[in-house]
This record gives structure tokens, sequence and C-alpha cells, in this order.
């Protein structure tokens, strides 16, 4: 089967010796064994704990990783074994899975189209809202002074904008790359008071960018 830019991967899971399980939206499960090529700017994907951070990008077209890896969705579609599909898919790492209970702590637009997200996990994690806007939005969040007012909800489990454009939790955290800050520790919410201003980092927005964008991303494409 021949790959389309109107296929989506609607869920995934990592394996333990470096395969990735694919739902997609033609119904079709596939498997993508990732271990042939992790080598040069792959090799990281050899490292189990590395390759679980693994997440969707790009309205589900992709998968990628934390430090700017990736394969293009052609490759991933005609590069993989179709295979029966019997029931769900193993749920990913806990690291890589919102549940009930992880809640957004702080928000920061910084660098182009990236929100930064500071969890109640410990987590903090780079969510691309142009890779992730639907065809609606996308003319809207384009706008950098527009895209600035973005805002925790008071229940702390979405991104909002004044238009009532909204990224809910689930698609916040498990669709962008940990940026840093994994702790055990879990913390405990702000008041409604602290919920006013996130973007209050205009002085330290340079250094963010430079942190956020020192890796430049590679997709491993068919030559």
């Amino acid at each position: 089967m021949t790959w389309t830019t109107d296929k989506r991967i609607l869920d995934f899971s990592t394996t333990d010796n470096g395969k990735l399980v694919m739902d997609w939206s033609d119904d079709t499960r596939r498997v993508f064994d990732t271990r042939p090529y992790a080598r040069g700017f792959l090799a990281p994907l050899s490292d189990p704990s590395y390759f679980e951070k693994a997440y969707l990008q790009n309205r589900g077209s992709t998968i990628a990783w934390p430090d700017g890896q990736d394969f293009a969705p052609e490759w991933l579609y005609e590069g993989s074994d179709i295979i029966e599909q019997s029931g769900q898919l193993p749920p990913r790492s806990d690291l890589m899975t919102w549940k009930n209970g992880k809640f957004i702590l702080r928000l920061e637009p910084v660098c182009d189209d990236t929100l930064v997200l500071h969890w109640s996990d410990g987590t903090v994690r780079a969510f691309s809202v142009w890779g992730n806007a639907d065809s609606e939005s996308i003319e809207r969040l384009s706008d950098q002074a527009y895209l600035a007012q973005a805002r925790i909800s008071l229940s702390r489990d979405a991104g909002t904008w004044p238009g009532g454009e909204r990224f809910e939790a689930r698609t916040l955290y498990e669709r962008s790359r940990i940026a840093g800050g994994v702790r055990s520790e879990r913390q405990t919410a702000p008041s409604s008071e602290a919920n006013v201003k996130p973007n209050d980092s205009a002085a330290r927005k340079p250094k963010e960018c430079r942190a956020l964008d020192g890796t430049e991303q590679q997709s491993f494409e068919r030559g």
C-alpha cells in the first residue's frame, strides 16, 4: 500500500526491542523496526530509555524524539509490516502518557510556535502549536501577538486562547517533546491567582529560544 498525505497515525506504542506499533487512519496496524537505522544522528534510538520518549508530531503524520530525530511519514508507512489488529495497543510509558491527575503548572509561549509547559509530574515539555493546529485555527494561531495570549484553563487541563482555540491536556502532554525537568516528586497546583498572566518571562525569552532551537530537526527520508 502506498502512503498518501491524508494518512495519519491515530495511536502508537513502543516495544522493548526498538519497534513502533502504529494504528493508522486507513484501519491498518503496522510495525516499523527502527533498529536498522539506529546509527548516525538516529543512534540514540538504540537506548530504550530514550526510545520510549517518542511522540506524535505534525498532526499525527509522523513520530519524533526529543533531540530532533524523526522519520518521514512515507518511510514509516511504506517501510512497515501490516499485522493483525487484536485489541488496543499496549500502553506507552507513564512518562509519555497523560492521566487524570497530571495538570499544567505553567505555560509559556516562546520561539515562534512553541508552548513550553511545566507539568505537575515535574516534566517540562515543548509543544508545537502550528504542528498540531487544525485548518480552522492555524491562521489565527500563526499570528505571534495572538499566540502569546495563550492561557491555562481554570481547571489546568488545557491551553486556551481568547477566540476559543483550545488544546486539551492529553494532546499537550502526549504530542510534545520532553525538554527537561524529569523528576519523581509531584507538585501542588498553585492558587487560581497565579493563572493571570503565564507569559511573564519576556526577559528570559532569548535564552529559552536558544535552548529550544539548539537541536536541528532531522528526518530520515527515502533517498
